[in-house]
Order: C-alpha cells, then sequence, then structure tokens
C-alpha cells in the first residue's frame, strides 16, 4: 500500500511545486517597436535604408528581373533559371501562380522589397511626426523625412508599373485592420503625388546626402530633387495605358505632356539620373488592347504581329553601400 501511494503523492507534490513557479522567459529579439525607433541615429539608418530596396528592384537577380528581360528579348537564354525557360516560351503560356512554383519568387520579391521599404520609410516618418530629433535640435530632421517620402514615392511607382492591383501603404495607415487594393492607375497616382511632395520638401530644405545613402553619391537637396524629377518621367512614361490614354486621360491623370514635360526639366537642370529597371506587367489579350510604352519596352513578335510586352532597362551604376546579394 506504501508503494502504491508514493507515485501519485510525487506527481501531485510536483504538479502543485510548478503552479507557483513564474515560466514567463523574456525574449530580446522580440519585435520591439518602440526600442528599434528610439534611438535617432539608428531612425535615420532605418531612412537611409529604404533606397536599398529601390535599387534591388530595378537590380537583383532573385527577382522579376532576369525573366522579364527574357519574355521582352532584352536577351536571351537556353537555361531555366530565374523562371526564364517557363516565362519566355513562345507562344506564350500561362504564369504558374502559386507559391509551390519553384521561381515563384519571380512574382513576389519586387512586392516583398517595395512594401520593406514602404515599412521602414513610414516608421521613420511616423517616428519624427512623434518628436524624435534626429541630429541636435532635430537638424536633420527634413533630410531625413525628404529621404523617407522620396522612398515611399519611389516604391509605390514600381508597384504601380509591376502589378495590378496593390496596398497604398504610409505613415498614416492603420495596419491592424484590413486594407483595400488599388487598380495600378491610382497606384500611380498616389506614387506622382508623392513624388512631387518628395521633391517640394527637398528644395525647401538645405542639406547634402552622405555618399552611400545613394550609391556613392553626395547630393545636394536640389540634385536630390532634380533626380525626383527624373523619377516622374520614368513613372509616367513606363506606365501601362491603350492608345487612347496615351492621348489623353490616362497618362499623368489627364496631363499627357507630364512626362515630356518632367524630363524637359530634369535635363534642363542637368539634375543626376540613375537607371533603374521599371516594367509593366503582360495584360490579359483582349482587355482593352493595353500595352506599354514602346521607347521603354522590347516588341515581341508573333506571326508577324507586334504585341508590347514588359521589358527591362539595366543601369552599369555601383552598388550602394551593403547591396550585394
Amino acid at each position: 500500500m506504501k508503494k502504491k501511494l508514493t507515485l501519485p503523492a510525487f506527481a501531485l507534490a510536483l504538479v502543485v511545486g510548478l503552479s507557483g513557479c513564474d515560466l514567463q522567459v523574456s525574449n530580446p529579439n522580440e519585435p520591439d517597436r518602440g526600442r528599434a525607433l528610439a534611438s535617432p541615429d539608428d531612425v535615420e539608418t532605418l531612412i537611409a535604408s529604404t533606397y536599398q530596396k529601390v535599387w534591388a528592384i530595378g537590380h537583383y537577380w532573385d527577382n522579376a528581373n532576369f525573366a522579364f528581360n527574357h519574355v521582352s528579348s532584352r536577351h536571351t537564354a537556353t537555361w531555366g533559371n530565374n523562371g526564364q525557360n517557363d516565362l519566355g516560351r513562345e507562344p506564350r503560356e500561362p504564369m504558374p501562380n502559386s507559391t509551390s512554383y519553384r521561381w515563384a519568387y519571380v512574382f513576389y520579391e519586387h512586392w516583398n522589397d517595395a512594401y520593406g521599404g514602404i515599412a521602414a520609410a513610414s516608421d521613420g516618418i511616423r517616428a519624427i511626426d512623434e518628436g524624435l530629433e534626429i541630429g541636435p535640435g532635430g537638424e536633420r530632421n527634413a533630410r531625413a523625412r525628404a529621404f523617407a517620402v522620396a522612398s515611399q514615392a519611389m516604391l509605390s511607382c514600381l508597384l504601380s508599373l509591376w502589378y495590378d492591383q496593390s496596398f497604398i501603404v504610409d505613415e498614416t495607415t492603420d495596419l491592424t485592420g484590413e486594407l483595400d487594393t488599388v487598380d495600378y492607375d491610382a497606384m500611380f497616382a498616389y506614387a506622382m503625388g508623392k513624388l512631387d511632395e518628395a521633391e517640394s520638401a527637398a528644395r525647401a530644405a538645405s542639406f547634402s546626402l552622405p555618399d552611400n545613402w545613394i550609391n556613392g553619391n553626395a547630393w545636394s537637396n536640389t540634385e536630390f530633387a532634380d533626380y525626383l524629377v527624373s523619377w516622374k518621367a520614368r513613372c509616367a512614361a513606363n506606365l501601362p495605358r491603350t492608345d487612347a490614354g496615351s492621348g489623353g486621360g490616362e497618362l499623368g491623370a489627364g496631363d499627357p505632356e507630364r512626362p515630356e514635360r518632367d524630363a524637359r526639366r530634369r535635363r534642363d537642370r542637368r539634375g543626376p539620373v540613375i537607371g533603374h529597371g521599371v516594367v509593366g506587367r503582360p495584360e490579359v489579350e483582349g482587355a482593352g488592347e493595353r500595352h506599354l510604352a514602346p521607347h521603354a519596352h522590347g516588341l515581341d513578335r508573333h506571326g508577324g504581329s507586334e504585341r508590347r510586352v514588359p521589358g527591362l532597362a539595366l543601369a552599369p551604376d555601383s552598388e550602394p553601400d551593403g547591396a550585394a546579394k
């Protein structure tokens, strides 16, 4: 009888003993927005890093760049890496829109880069708006905020060129609720407004960019503003549109001369230009004969007829610090 009671008694004692213990363990790696954004220098570095995402979309290989270069006949490849073989076949085959597809990153990596950069820029702006001072008395706030808005704008522009629908996200967006998508025309209009905002903010301030923020370019605020003007022209010129839209309502929100005007402004100011691959999407055939800007994209010829497909222009600029992948 004594032996029979020993094990249950021990088990009961163990349960009672453990019930009085605090088993909560502190995890120092738990995401903590407040701690991450508490240091002004850390916030400035976070904002500066957002341009890495702009660069990645235009220049890295583990996204759609190789595949869409191949699709547009900018280059040819006999191997299947990066989805080139699948997406470059003629006649065209449906895109395998599945996360289980071996080269699925062709479809989602630009999305991840864009929203990763937008989220970082938005966190930085939010911290500044909540009173964070970067530099003595906040002397570097204007530079940081202008740069963050510029990254939001450039990445939103790229979303409008790559995806049929996307989310408008900035520092005012409530990410705890459900977000509604907008079509690429709406995203384009938003991006152009953000580019205007970023250009105005840059011209209204006085600063120089550190040379490790954008590919070794220690630009003044006016040079940075001129660079954003070139982005307006690039974004508008590459927006997919119908033949009717190219002469009126769709391009530049009813301003068909804006791409040329922005390009002329950039040229007249002799502002800097860094090439970035910008690309539209292949449209569903028969959907209003929507095509891409002819000067920016390759032509795909099928049986003597020409159908515009997305292309990609890469630039031989030096990689920004830490950009190697």
